[in-house]
């Protein structure tokens, strides 16, 4: 027969085997003691959560950070660097400029055809794009150009910016301003070449968005696609409606169908969190565009940027190995690095931060010297 619990009082209750062995005690005395235990031990049960048979549950424990290397290598010799697909510590990189992570949680980089970290590494003939997914597949979605005198180019030449849409595109800023170098080492970037924003398909196809890829370049001309001209687009990223924002020296802004417009005295934003806040850095430091609130900006302007879906800010400067986050509310806190004290997690060999990215799920994702980490586990 199941037990039937007694009312005792508004919140108590004692079930009827209790009551019979309450009743079956030989004096008043008895009694009174063991009904005087019976209520103390309800009092207990109440507390640990009102009479119900599960135990009390601890807080579980917050994740601890971990830092992972999820591609390429950290070594810093010769047969770290080259260019190679492959699975994780397999891939091989260069020099990666700008990284971004699409909503499906794949990491694009941009390798420039440049090797500043080591001067035994081959440089590339052409930038590349490559994509990585998540477990650490690399492959190489797309190859840049160089440009030759007075020919239009077919991809991108001097990468300066990344961002990935919802539909699986990329699109790369290129500030390839059609001025002449001539530096040792480097290709030669010719007259007569133009800058504007790239787009990558799924499948790797490459095509100009908007701005110019042959003829004048150097001025601010709002239009569509190809009649638009950009002087040096650079930080680039997309919002939640899909339009692309671009600085130019000044806040330029592109629609899902390729219209550039110039928004006059805006300043140049860098970057946006999924709830649609953006962020621009200026020489007060960097500001919540929405609000017009300066948050605390250690990282010098020289670094690079990126925003967590809950609105937080990391930072990295590209001449010393450490990142550290923003708050909301301006408090600093160090993630990983060097010359920290307290729990913060090494960053081991001691490249300068190439590029920072933020993933779907509050990964932080560094690119230091030539392999890609991750740091998991971060509290929100």
């Amino acid at each position: 027969m199941a037990d039937r619990t007694i009312q005792l009082g508004e919140t108590t209750r004692i079930t009827e085997p209790i009551e019979r062995l309450l009743k079956m005690t030989a004096s008043p005395t008895s009694r009174t003691t063991a009904f005087s235990a019976v209520l103390m031990l309800a009092a207990l049960i109440s507390a640990c959560g009102g009479g119900s048979n599960a135990l009390p549950v601890a807080e579980p424990e917050p994740p601890t950070p971990v830092l992972q290397l999820v591609a390429g290598s950290l070594a810093r010799d010769s047969t770290a660097c080259g260019t190679k697909d492959g699975n994780g510590s397999e891939a091989r990189f260069t020099d990666v400029y700008a990284m971004t992570v699409g909503p499906d949680g794949t990491i694009y980089v941009i390798e420039r055809n440049t090797s500043s970290l080591n001067p035994s590494c081959p440089r590339l003939d052409v930038p590349l794009l490559r994509a990585i997914t998540p477990e650490g597949v690399v492959r190489t979605l797309a190859r840049g150009d160089v440009p030759a005198d007075n020919q239009p180019l077919k991809s991108f030449a001097r990468p300066t910016g990344i961002a990935a849409d919802f539909n699986g595109n990329v699109f790369v800023s290129d500030g390839h301003t059609g001025a002449v170098f001539a530096t040792p080492g480097y290709p030669v970037f010719a007259a007569g070449q133009g800058a504007g924003v790239w787009k990558v398909a799924k499948d790797g196809t490459v095509s100009i968005f908007a701005g110019v890829v042959g003829g004048s370049a150097g001025q601010h001309v709002d239009g569509t696609g190809t009649q638009a001209r950009f002087v040096q687009a650079s930080a680039i990223f997309v919002d939640q409606s899909g339009t692309l924002h671009v600085s130019d020296r000044v806040a330029r802004r592109i629609s899902p169908q390729g219209l550039v417009t110039t928004v006059p005295d805006a300043p140049l934003t860098i970057a946006a969190d999924t709830s649609g806040n953006t962020y621009a850095r200026t020489t007060n430091g960097l500001v919540q565009v929405e609000t017009g609130k300066t948050l605390a900006n250690p990282f010098g302007y020289s670094g690079t940027l990126a925003i967590s879906a809950s609105g937080h800010v990391y930072g990295a400067s590209q001449y010393s190995a450490r990142v550290e986050r923003v708050s909301g509310t301006g408090v600093v806190t160090p993630i990983v690095g060097s010359g920290y004290s307290g729990n913060v997690l090494p960053l081991g060999p001691l490249h300068p931060v190439g590029a920072i990215a933020v993933g779907p799920k509050n990964q932080v994702y560094i690119f230091n010297g030539y392999g890609l980490q991750v740091v998991n586990g971060l509290p929100e």
